[in-house]
């Protein structure tokens, strides 16, 4: 490589001398053919190079058709001879599923599995009296109930609460017991922890396990025997944790039950055909722990952020039609904090017991982050932040004052942007967001590995047996599930943004409201209030029509007028790329 110093811009400069080994065994790229030459150009922007085909025989492609190409492992200086052949033919344009393909195999997401998995299921399914109660407390007397979304599959976790006599409370959390079935080093485990977690796109799952145990032989469906781990938590009348014991345990739920219907039992709706009068009384009791956990010290100061999610609605060619904006309520509220609870027990546990885990750790704020955010709020006239010893609490404190403000989406922003990324880690180092000195996750195995892994561990303090663990091969596991998950994350929101972008194709021209969510030099962003997604306002060098001070974070426009970060203003969409994944806006 050679280094030079370019004595206008001041910055460093390298020429590729010779390539000596390529990221990806493929790429994706658009194909064309000119005077009879095939060849085709990467989608990704920063790729600027073409790539000659060799071989089209086994696949008859179109002018633009999306392909897979596998390049040659030719040594070249010279970019221009760049071959290579495809292996993939993906869509003949860029719509919804294609996307999705393209999205999981650019971030190498493994998506298929092998035949050792499919013949390690059969035996799982092939075998007699698979739920047998031996060794296991039989808690199916207890009227367990699954509360998920209507459109959930995989049930990994039920719920039922008692009052006691003098006003204390016991909660029984069952969660799917997928360790028995899954063992370590098995190829479902092996398979399992490379993709580390479950990913949910809107036009299909990537599950973490095979379908027939996701969504059958380890989901707690209703009225069948299941294998769980069962805790059950004593509360004091007022929300303290006064014990917990977790079981080895065989149950039966006795009812599939949704959010919305558990608000309408709430909410006395006398029109209940769909749940058993002998069950009513027992899901009003849920209502008075809810009140109970709201008010509990060990859970009333998790920051209340609220989630934007959005559920996009497809038609039968896989255009998107509309984009509905998913409303959470108290029951989703209630279960979270059951499992909250839970999942704080569980890392308890593994505490007492001195055993190597893993721990989801979330850090507390930089100093020069909380530093940032009071300057923007004392512009907005709003009590400030510690910036000595930041505390949760200030962040709870925050988004109460500002709930009904016009500009409570802005705020949220910027302190979910002030704080770090929650990960894995062999060493408890407490939960910054949820305000908890320990936490880990227990509630979801069917889900994470990390669930999984630590039922294994909790499977053998009950048992009293020792494990061989090591820190070291922990930590590694941490830091590819920590990594896996990051990767995941980026691939839902990447892929929901590109769909609401699609979509949005049709209002180009169309006027919408939005905050000013960010600052640069030549150019500011926008996040649209129904959507909550980003759009971009930029100006060339030339025809500078505004001018950013970003120390200031403000905005001078040459007609006189000052715009502050979290202004909400009105904007036009003016283009939409989709290939680079990008809204082009423009002032009204």
């Amino acid at each position: 490589m050679l280094y030079y110093k370019k004595k206008k811009e001041k910055r460093s400069e390298v020429i590729i001398l010779k390539v000596l080994n390529f990221n990806s065994d493929s790429i994706i790229s658009t194909y064309y053919c000119d005077k009879k030459i095939p060849y085709v150009i990467p989608i990704e922007s920063n790729l600027c190079f073409t790539i000659f085909i060799k071989d089209i025989k086994n696949f008859i492609c179109h002018h633009k058709n999306i392909v897979l190409v596998k390049l040659y492992r030719n040594k070249f200086t010279n970019v221009k001879k760049i071959k290579g052949k495809i292996i993939r033919l993906l869509g003949n344009t860029m719509n919804s599923k294609v996307v999705h393909d393209i999205t999981l195999l650019r971030n190498s997401i493994p998506y298929k599995w092998n035949k050792k998995i499919y013949k390690q299921v059969n035996g799982i399914k092939k075998k007699k009296n698979i739920f047998h109660k031996k060794n296991r407390y039989d808690f199916r007397h207890i009227p367990f109930v699954t509360i998920d979304d209507k459109d959930a599959y995989d049930f990994d976790d039920a719920v039922y609460c008692e009052k006691n006599s003098d006003n204390s409370w016991f909660i029984f959390v069952a969660i799917s017991d997928v360790s028995h079935f899954v063992k370590t080093g098995t190829p479902i485990d092996i398979e399992a922890k490379k993709r580390g977690m479950s990913l949910y796109l809107p036009l299909q799952v990537i599950s973490m396990l095979p379908d027939k145990l996701s969504t059958d032989i380890c989901s707690l469906k209703p009225n069948t025997d299941r294998f769980a781990l069962v805790c059950k938590i004593h509360l004091s009348k007022s929300g303290d944790l006064l014990n917990y014991k977790y079981f080895k345990s065989i149950i039966c739920s006795k009812e599939r039950l949704t959010y919305s219907q558990i608000l309408k039992i709430w909410n006395k709706n006398k029109k209940l055909n769909f749940i058993s009068k002998n069950f009513f009384y027992s899901k009003k009791n849920f209502f008075d722990l809810y009140l109970v956990l709201k008010k509990s010290s060990l859970l009333k100061n998790k920051i209340p952020f609220e989630n934007h999610d959005s559920k996009i609605i497809t038609n039968k060619n896989l255009n998107v039609i509309n984009i509905i904006n998913k409303n959470r309520n108290i029951i989703h509220e209630f279960i979270e904090l059951c499992m909250i609870l839970t999942n704080y027990t569980a890392s308890d546990l593994l505490l007492k017991n001195k055993e190597i885990g893993i721990f989801r750790v979330h850090n507390h704020p930089k100093k020069d982050r909380i530093i940032e955010i009071n300057f923007i709020l004392k512009k907005l006239n709003l009590p400030l932040l510690n910036t000595v010893s930041i505390n949760s609490s200030e962040y709870v404190f925050l988004l109460k004052n500002i709930a009904k403000k016009y500009n409570y989406n802005f705020i949220q922003n910027i302190l979910l942007r002030s704080m770090k990324k929650a990960v894995y880690n062999p060493i408890n180092k407490g939960h910054f967001g949820l305000s908890l000195k320990k936490y880990t996750h227990f509630t979801s195995p069917i889900r994470r590995y990390s669930d999984l892994f630590i039922h294994r561990i909790i499977k053998d303090i009950i048992k009293k047996n020792e494990n061989n663990y090591n820190y070291y091969d922990i930590k590694k596991m941490c830091d590819h599930l920590s990594s896996v998950e990051k990767n995941i994350d980026y691939t839902e929101r990447w892929i929901s943004d590109w769909m609401k972008k699609s979509f949005l194709k049709n209002y180009i021209g169309c006027i919408f409201f939005g905050f000013i969510s960010n600052i640069n030099k030549y150019s500011y962003y926008i996040k649209l209030n129904y959507f909550f997604i980003e759009g971009i306002i930029r100006t060339s060098k030339k025809n500078q029509t505004f001018f950013c001070d970003i120390n200031n974070k403000k905005i001078f426009f040459k007609k006189g007028s000052v715009y502050f970060l979290g202004d909400y203003i009105t904007v036009k969409i003016k283009s939409i790329n989709l290939q680079d994944n990008e809204i082009e806006l423009s002032m009204v």
